[in-house]
């Protein structure tokens, strides 16, 4: 499904699939408080372009943020 899926930097993708850190449906950054302060302070303005988010991609994120992601 080519809505499953995010472009991202191998750091970034690797906190994601981790659970590490994961956007909400408007887009924005969630960061788990797992995460070191000082890499989480680094990501901490990242975002997805709204018209990037149709509702199966808000679907998926919705999942991961339920699913995968470790806490804040």
């Amino acid at each position: 499904d080519v809505n499953n899926g995010l472009l991202l930097g191998k750091d970034i993708d690797n906190l994601f699939d981790k659970g590490l850190i994961t956007f909400n449906l408007d887009g924005n950054v969630v960061i788990s408080s797992k995460l070191n302060e000082s890499v989480a302070k680094k990501y901490s303005s990242l975002f997805i372009n709204k018209r990037f988010l149709n509702e199966k991609r808000k679907q998926y994120l919705k999942y991961h943020l339920e699913k995968v992601f470790r806490g804040v």
